[in-house]
């Protein structure tokens, strides 16, 4: 009986999913759902977004007319022309739009769902792709469990390549399946986080600073037509759901480097925001999140906060697993001669971008597990540091639970539990 009723909450979770996020449906109001409250609604269809997308016909492919328009307008027009046709969107969005600092505020702690829809290879894998890297497919109770150790926001990472033909059309049952996800978040009354992830990688990577003259430009005509497609897609989505530019925009991780990366990058937030606001809706409003050149803090004084149709509806988004030595490989010591940097980095995100009205992501930052007590500490130390400063703290968790260099672990996926108590309760001694 136990297992049964089990079954019928899930259902109503993913159903609930489903309604906020999408799909026909009525009985929708403009109020956030509780968390875990159970939902009447009347639902028009019963299949998933991805059963749906992966039904679907392709629609016939529409050749743009010559025109004279620069290579980004060209981009937006052929995106247009090629764009995954979207569930039915709801009258009213299922979660009120506010300003970034008024969401930054209600982001809390964030948790990432690495190694999951960012997996890639030289191959198409299709939907499979979200277990190649080895974690389990995302489950609603999963979203649950990850709400239920106190989290607030879940950032996705999301890979497109070899999910978008040479037109540039992205396969629309990977587009369904990342926003059924999405919509396991926002039924738990998380707010969610979609970007552009490893496109730069592997030897068919297209998103990188490297590439000069036409191929930077076809570049960016990939970057804008994808950014058409994920926006209009996700446009029904409501205040909970935000958009990231990119990930780690590089070519190596040297802190010298061409002043030419930074040109590149800037050119490249000022592309999404323009693109993203273009698809209207929702997205005239939604919360947008750009990088500085390879999300380093030393970066950030030649970031350019990119011109917009509205007011106070940008953050920046940085990372940083430093001193990588201790945080990224589980070697060294940390002690009080390492708390200056972190302070020093707090700082300058501070009083250059939260203090002046411009929240900071720290989309991505943890501790490998190792046997070192001081682990714990580091994490403690980092995580209040970011939090208690309006800097929103994201740990990464690419589902590793080994020892040493990249073993992020923290949530079992498979059982839906924590596996890393002891970290956790550092994480979220930030809110003490």
């Amino acid at each position: 009986m136990k297992k049964i009723l089990a079954k019928i909450l899930t259902s109503i979770v993913v159903i609930g999913m489903l309604c906020s996020c999408g799909a026909t449906a009525t009985g929708l109001t403009d109020q956030a759902p509780a968390a875990n409250a159970p939902a009447t609604l009347s639902i028009e269809t019963a299949a998933t977004p991805a059963e749906a997308a992966t039904e679907a016909e392709a629609a016939t492919e529409a050749t743009p007319e010559e025109t004279s328009a620069t290579p980004a307008e060209t981009a937006v027009a052929q995106a247009d022309a090629t764009t995954a046709t979207p569930p039915t969107a709801t009258a009213t969005p299922a979660y009120p739009f506010e300003s970034a600092v008024e969401t930054a505020a209600k982001l809390g702690i964030g948790w990432n769902l690495g190694n999951a829809f960012d997996s890639i290879d030289s191959e198409s894998l299709g939907l499979d792709a979200e277990t190649y890297w080895g974690n389990p497919k995302t489950t609603p109770e999963l979203v649950k469990a990850v709400k239920d150790a106190g989290f607030d926001t879940i950032r996705i990472p999301v890979t497109y390549i070899n999910h978008f033909d040479e037109n540039g059309k992205i396969d629309e049952a990977w587009l369904a399946r990342v926003k059924e996800v999405v919509g396991y978040a926002t039924a738990n009354d998380l707010y969610a986080i979609i970007n552009i992830h490893h496109d730069g990688q592997q030897e068919n990577g297209w998103l990188r600073p490297t590439v000069t003259g036409e191929e930077r430009e076809k570049m960016v005509e990939t970057f804008t037509t994808l950014w058409t497609q994920i926006a209009n897609y996700f446009e029904d989505c409501g205040g909970n759901v935000l958009f990231a530019g990119m990930n780690e925009f590089h070519e190596g991780y040297s802190w010298s480097y061409p002043e030419d990366y930074d040109d590149i990058t800037n050119r490249l937030n000022q592309a999404f925001v323009t693109t993203v606001r273009a698809t209207g809706g929702n997205n005239a409003e939604r919360i947008l999140i750009t990088p500085s050149y390879n999300t380093l803090t030393a970066a950030t004084s030649r970031y350019i906060l990119p011109t917009d149709t509205i007011e106070g509806r940008q953050m920046l988004e940085v990372h940083c697993y430093d001193p990588w030595e201790f945080a990224g490989q589980g070697q060294g010591s940390w002690g009080s001669d390492n708390e200056a940097e972190v302070e020093d980095r707090v700082n300058t995100l501070k009083t250059n971008f939260v203090d002046k009205g411009i929240p900071v992501i720290m989309g991505e930052y943890g501790a490998v597990r190792s046997v070192n007590p001081e682990r714990f500490d580091y994490i403690r130390y980092v995580t209040a540091g970011y939090y208690k400063n309006g800097i929103t703290p994201i740990w990464w968790d690419n589902g590793q639970f080994g020892t040493g260099t990249e073993n992020f672990g923290l949530m079992d996926r498979t059982n839906a539990t924590v596996f890393d108590t002891e970290a956790l309760e550092a994480i979220m001694s930030a809110k003490d």
